[in-house]
């Protein structure tokens, strides 16, 4: 309040008592959040991911979700294509491109994610969407795309 800086616990009520407007700026580090991407747990860097939910960052944040769409395990996969759906912009080429690649990945919930966000995120008559729905559906997928398609 003023050039004060309140610590996470302090309540501003306690420190204000004007009656006119007041302006709060926020400054939120991600550096832990940064760290737990980076962990050699595969829990720690899903947990990480399931935080930056609700954290809107353009490009930064888009990055890092496709550098955790290659990661060793199935779990960090995931939830990067579930994050896809939360910050990815419909007909976003990259993310698409990226949607379609996890169709064909060696773990089936990662596949079915993919299958389901692929039809949210593109554009309707989309070639290269069409083209990754209809690879999955030529490697038995194609139960999954109908379910993901009727809802």
């Amino acid at each position: 309040v003023g050039d004060q800086v309140l610590s996470a616990t302090d309540v501003i009520g306690n420190h204000y008592q004007g009656e006119s407007t007041l302006t709060i700026m926020v400054v939120i580090s991600l550096d832990n959040v940064h760290r737990r991407l980076h962990s050699g747990s595969y829990v720690q860097r899903g947990a990480a991911l399931q935080t930056l939910k609700s954290v809107t960052g353009g490009e930064p944040l888009l990055e890092e979700v496709f550098a955790r769409l290659s990661d060793q395990h199935p779990d960090v996969r995931r939830t990067a294509v579930e994050m896809l759906l939360h910050i990815g912009e419909r007909g976003d080429q990259r993310v698409l491109s990226a949607l379609a690649k996890r169709c064909q990945d060696s773990d089936h919930e990662v596949q079915f994610s993919a299958v389901e966000a692929l039809p949210q995120l593109a554009e309707k008559g989309d070639i290269g969407a069409l083209t990754a729905a209809s690879q999955a559906l030529r490697s038995g997928l194609g139960h999954l795309l109908r379910r993901s398609l009727l809802h």
